[in-house]
């Protein structure tokens, strides 16, 4: 099984600064670390197990479920939360 950190980060300061021609916005931010961080763990099977289990409405584990049709495999993900939603 294979382990990643995903790190906290607060946003300080947000600017827009402009527009880039796909139209996304530029960004300025200011951002600190901090000593606080998800864990997720990625091994061979499928599916996705959320420790503990996520009540919020508003968590979606988008970006995991699209990363795994992105590679187009098959794989098991279990997230640890311990950010805040």
């Amino acid at each position: 099984m294979r382990v990643e950190h995903a790190p906290a980060k607060l946003t300080l300061s947000l600017r827009v600064t402009g527009r880039r021609d796909d139209g996304y916005h530029l960004l300025e931010a200011e951002m600190v670390s901090l000593d606080l961080a998800d864990t997720l763990l990625f091994g061979p099977g499928e599916g996705l197990e959320l420790v503990p289990l996520v009540a919020s409405p508003r968590f979606e584990p988008t970006l995991i479920t699209r990363a795994l049709d992105a590679v187009g495999r098959q794989a098991f993900v279990r997230l640890e939360k311990r950010i805040p939603v």
